[in-house]
């Protein structure tokens, strides 16, 4: 099933989006202490208004005749007072007794007003919001209370004009710094968008390199990880084509062979065609070898898809499931296979060590002659500086043995030694040095016994460890 494509996939947008966050929080936070800062500012300076139109209000009252109180305050100062185009403004003035001396009479005053001081505070006259400034004064020990006032709507326009002010430049840094972030990442992942093309651009089989100069630091582990990918598609590419070329070649010789006995075969009379028989089962049987211990070797590549598990293993019980096999092989060749096994566990898998200890006692009985005697070992040591127990194969024969010069040369494919016999196709002790390989065993070969004939000894690692 397709998987969704997620929004926001690109690391562009993404930044972007983890950046917005953070940027809106900042913006908001700015635009606050800003607009706090500006409509404290404003306010201080419309009161300070407010304040002088009470001080101007409260040098109109004076002491008359008698000693009363009164306010001189013709229309035309109270219409200059009143005189505001966006507010409606307020004022009253109260004698010492408590007597409304003029203005509105609904605007009443505040007992808590200090003397000589202007008080300033929020209030409510007539169903609207107002500010007003209440002031006492002392004339001949007397207080007169004064009080004037004015509607917001002043000073709501300009907390708004304020506002939009502030927000203005707030939000272009905010666009201004994504703006940045993204032709900054763009640029950034410019190596990124050319090593894509590079990779668009390449054929199907180049699995060269990918090249990382000029890439991010942070993009690197990902590049190092698709060149070690590369590096094991071009080693199993490399198996593949070996195995192809190994193939071809070897298959090629006993399907010739095949070919020529059938059409022998075929064109002799019905009676005589009997005697092409044996020229034909040889092909086959040589097909047949070469073909298995092919399909082992691409088994058994580290590369293999299709490698085998491992687990503990005895290899008594191995050796006693192969040993079978090679019984009729030997007898038919004239050689006395016997087997010395005792409890031997190691580490690894079950086909492979088949396969192993199949092919070691096939070229021991293939070229130890007529005659000859092949042993099949299996058994703990106790060696190496650990002294740990370690599981021992051997193979020994008495046969013709391998020059030491021809002795690591006889480990690599299709390599035949110079006393080689028979039909083989030089791929067994191949096969036993990639099982040993895979279960990091040592290979050692050397003189049978009393010099004579070879000896294959396979040592394995300790299985606790290896697990």
């Amino acid at each position: 099933m397709k998987r969704p494509r997620l929004p926001f996939a690109s690391i562009k947008h993404r930044l972007l989006i983890l950046l917005l966050a953070p940027l809106t929080f900042v913006f908001t936070i700015s635009l606050a202490i800003d607009y706090r800062a500006a409509v404290t500012t404003a306010g201080t300076a419309f009161d300070h208004g407010l304040s002088d139109d009470a001080l101007a209000l409260a040098a109109r009252v004076k002491i008359g005749p008698g000693g009363r109180a009164e306010i001189d305050l013709p229309k035309a100062a109270e219409a200059v007072l009143r005189t505001d185009s966006e507010d409606e403004e307020f004022f009253s003035a109260w004698s010492p007794t408590g007597d409304w001396l003029a203005g509105d009479a609904d605007l009443k005053p505040r007992l808590d007003a200090p003397v000589g001081e202007v008080l300033l505070g929020d209030g409510a006259l007539r169903g609207k919001p107002v500010r007003r400034a209440d002031y006492v004064s002392s004339l001949n020990g007397e207080t007169v209370h004064v009080a004037f006032a004015e509607t917001l709507n002043k000073r709501e326009r300009t907390a708004s004009q304020i506002f939009l002010a502030m927000s203005a430049p707030n939000l272009m840094l905010v666009l201004t710094s994504l703006a940045v972030v993204f032709f900054g990442v763009q640029a950034g992942l410019a190596p990124l968008t050319r090593l894509s093309h590079v990779i668009m651009r390449r054929a199907p089989d180049d699995l060269t390199e990918l090249p990382t100069r000029g890439v991010p630091g942070e993009a690197l582990p990902l590049l190092r990880a698709m060149n070690d990918l590369m590096a094991k598609l071009r080693a199993g590419a490399e198996v593949q084509r070996r195995f192809i070329a190994d193939a071809a070649h070897q298959l090629k010789t006993p399907l010739a062979g095949l070919q020529t006995q059938l059409e022998l075969a075929a064109d002799d009379p019905p009676d005589a065609s009997g005697a092409r028989l044996p020229g034909i089962l040889t092909a086959v049987r040589r097909l047949s070898q070469v073909t298995h211990q092919l399909l082992s070797l691409a088994r058994m590549s580290p590369d293999s898809l299709t490698a085998a598990p491992m687990q503990k293993v005895d290899l008594a019980l191995v050796i006693d499931d192969v040993a079978s096999n090679w019984f009729d092989m030997a007898e038919k060749a004239g050689v006395d296979l016997s087997f010395e096994i005792s409890v031997a566990p190691v580490w690894g898998s079950v086909w492979l060590l088949g396969e192993m200890i199949g092919n070691l006692i096939d070229n021991a009985v293939r070229y130890c002659g007529p005659g000859g005697a092949v042993v099949v070992r299996c058994y703990l040591d106790r060696g190496g500086d650990s002294g740990e127990r370690r599981a021992v194969v051997e193979v020994e024969d008495n046969g013709p043995g391998i020059p030491p010069e021809e002795r690591q040369l006889v480990f690599e494919r299709f390599h035949r030694g110079s006393g080689a016999v028979g039909l083989g196709s030089g791929l067994g002790l191949a096969i036993v040095t990639d099982a040993c390989r895979r279960h990091g065993a040592k290979l050692d070969l050397r003189d049978g016994a009393d010099g004579r004939g070879c000896l294959f000894s396979v040592r394995f690692p300790a299985p606790v460890a290896r697990a």
